[in-house]
């Protein structure tokens, strides 16, 4: 069972603050890199564009991580 508390953590809406978003920009910066080295060298496929996603699903989690773990 996940305890209370992280289940707060999860379901409770906490606003980004400037700190947030500044690492958020050097984190969304990196992957852009890591995107278009991707788009760039890989033939467009379903393998390409799952990378893709995952990488994008990559961002949307640490970025929960800032919000909710700092």
């Amino acid at each position: 069972m996940i305890p209370k508390e992280e289940m707060d953590t999860i379901f409770t809406y906490t606003a980004p603050t400037q700190e947030h978003r500044d690492k958020f920009e050097q984190l969304t910066a990196k992957w852009r890199e890591v995107g278009d080295l991707i788009n760039e060298l890989c033939p467009d496929s379903r393998e390409k564009s799952l990378a893709i996603t995952k990488l994008d699903e990559c961002r949307f989690f640490a970025n929960g991580a800032i919000v909710r773990r700092s």
